[in-house]
């Protein structure tokens, strides 16, 4: 659940106005079926004796009235504004399945749980919630309109609202068993954009910031110097150049090609793609400060040293079977913290560098998950850029370095690397609880191992019955085996490497 106070936790003073908005058809027709599902007077529900007259021009003038009756009964005019607007929203993943909205009845007592938590009800506030339908995302949301003056006469105290509005939302998750979403500072450094959601969906295309989001990071997974990572980007038409203009490159940003691109710091992409943070992982990363400014700032092509054509498949095959032990070795013996969220990085480069060579649904979505899943509190994401690589880190960002170099994945070397990176999330996931890693990335974890589970390589081939057993025979129980590298089974091998099932259209 997510809670947002719109406008940037500005108050508005226009009643009307945003109520005729949010009954409309939004900026891009994006507002369907507007009606009240709940509110401090439960007669304007629909379904109730005015439900229906919230819908039309003058029961909205009517219903505007009555919600600022208090602030123009007690003559306030409070110069921060009355109009406290705020947005519930819930992820596809949380709403029933085969469904894109939550019942009425069910927003209902969230809203009313809502309200009473941030004690308006006691206060007197009056207020309404409108339901849209699903965002632009795909989020199922409602809109909370309140009008700050009480009963008494005086203005609801709204004082640090956001950490209250957190404190909520947790309950709620944890009631429901909903997706858990992360403190401050954490998931994914910035959220995309109402104009970029609105650009992507015009161009029906994912938004700027994802696209560069999985190039970035696909670069960063494959290559193993700051001069390389440079070159990829720009072979892959992405324009890139440094920060500040003048001295050291400390930072950079990245942009599609356009007319008027939009332009991400890579920090805002994921917070483990800043510059510094990518840095620390290359081995080769220490280049001169007129090399950095031919680099960055002039867009000149400098040689590549540690390039090669590829890794043989004995190389993979042999990297693929060291790493996940050695991961785990590591996980066991190190209760670092950070050393989970770094393996989980890596795992995730790992997962994007075989989306390239399989771009899976399940896939796409597992490797969502994992970047989130590895972002590092800002406080501690610093210690750990000065902790020395460790082995079973380096072996997993290695693989991903020859996955990424590989110009053609086989089947049968695809069902490798899968299953090693099932056996690396299966090892974080049971290292995850003693570590005290928090409950919003656990959870994203078990959904991205969900996602992987569902991949064609992970789903056995149903095998026919060959015994002859008599009706009065009970059936034999069964059992499940262990899951070990086995070879692609006939059906996937029959299909091409990309899966019709789960392909993205």
């Amino acid at each position: 659940m997510i809670a947002k106070v719109a406008n940037k936790g500005r108050r508005g003073s226009n009643t009307a106005g945003l109520l005729r908005y949010l009954f409309g058809r939004g900026r891009h027709n994006e507002h369907i079926d507007p009606h009240i599902v709940a509110a401090w007077d439960s007669d304007w529900v629909r379904g109730e004796t005015w439900g229906a007259e919230a819908e039309h021009p003058a029961g909205r003038s009517r219903l505007a009235a009555e919600l600022d009756a208090l602030m123009n009964g007690h003559q306030l005019a409070p110069p921060e504004g009355h109009v406290y607007h705020v947005v519930l929203s819930l992820p596809p993943a949380d709403l029933p399945e085969g469904e894109q909205r939550l019942p009425d009845a069910q927003w209902r007592t969230l809203v009313e749980s809502a309200v009473a938590h941030m004690g308006l009800d006691q206060d007197g506030c009056r207020w309404a919630a409108i339901h849209h339908g699903p965002s632009i995302e795909g989020n199922d949301h409602i809109h909370l309109v309140v009008n700050t003056a009480t009963a008494d006469g005086r203005i609801t105290n709204l004082y640090r609202d956001w950490t209250r509005w957190r404190q909520w939302c947790r309950q709620v998750e944890d009631q429901h068993a909903w997706t858990a979403t992360a403190p401050a500072g954490e998931g994914r450094s910035q959220a995309t954009s109402y104009p970029e959601l609105v650009r992507a969906s015009k161009a029906k295309h994912p938004s700027d910031r994802d696209r560069l989001r999985d190039l970035v990071s696909r670069a960063a997974a494959g290559t193993d110097s700051e001069i390389a990572f440079v070159s990829q980007l720009r072979n892959q038409q992405v324009v890139v150049t440094g920060w500040p203009a003048e001295g050291p490159v400390t930072g950079y940003k990245v942009a599609l090609p356009a007319a008027e691109p939009l332009w991400f710091a890579g920090s805002t992409l994921r917070r483990d793609l800043s510059l510094p943070r990518l840095r620390a992982r290359w081995p080769n990363a220490n280049i001169s400060e007129h090399m950095q400014d031919r680099l960055w700032r002039t867009g000149a092509t400098l040689p590549i040293e540690d390039t090669f054509a590829g890794p043989s498949e004995r190389t993979l095959h042999r990297q693929v079977r060291t790493t996940p032990p050695a991961v785990a070795s590591a996980l066991v013996d190190d209760p670092d913290p950070e050393l989970w969220h770094m393996v989980t990085e890596r795992t995730a480069d790992l997962l994007g560098a075989i989306i390239v060579h399989n771009p899976h649904l399940e896939l796409i979505l597992a490797h969502n998950q994992l970047t989130r899943a590895a972002q590092l509190p800002a406080a501690t994401s610093k210690r750990a850029m000065s902790k020395p690589p460790d082995k079973g880190l380096r072996l997993i960002g290695d693989l991903a370095h020859l996955v990424a170099a590989t110009r053609t994945l086989t089947p049968a070397m695809l069902v490798l690397v899968v299953i090693a990176v099932a056996e690396i999330l299966a090892t974080l996931r049971r290292t995850s609880e003693q570590r005290a890693i928090r409950i919003a990335a656990r959870n994203q974890l078990d959904i991205a191992a969900k996602h992987l589970n569902a991949h064609p390589v992970m789903v056995p081939e149903p095998q026919p019955r060959t015994d002859t057993l008599k009706p009065s025979q009970p059936s034999p129980p069964e059992t499940r085996k262990p899951l070990a590298p086995r070879p692609p089974s006939r059906r996937f091998l029959a299909s091409s490497p990309i899966s019709d099932r789960g392909r993205v259209r």
